[in-house]
């Protein structure tokens, strides 16, 4: 998956945690279930509270067509 890719996908799974939290696609409750919340994204899991997310951290080496992982923060 490329990074387009992946930031879509993390945007969707990020909306669609929040909006079944907030039971609604208005601002305000979205706003509100944003403040704290956790899902699975394509790294893994996402936490976030207060504004700041942590997530894991991938360092890789591209080899061809495929990646070797060299760390994870």
């Amino acid at each position: 998956m490329g990074s387009i890719a992946q930031s879509n996908y993390e945007g969707l799974r990020f909306l669609e945690t929040v909006a079944s939290r907030a039971g609604s696609l208005a601002i305000k409750p979205l706003l509100s279930a944003a403040a704290s919340i956790e899902y699975e994204g394509a790294r893994g899991k996402i936490r976030l509270r207060g504004g700041k997310a942590k997530m894991p951290i991938y360092f890789a080496e591209a080899d061809g067509l495929d990646f070797r992982l060299i760390a994870k923060f």
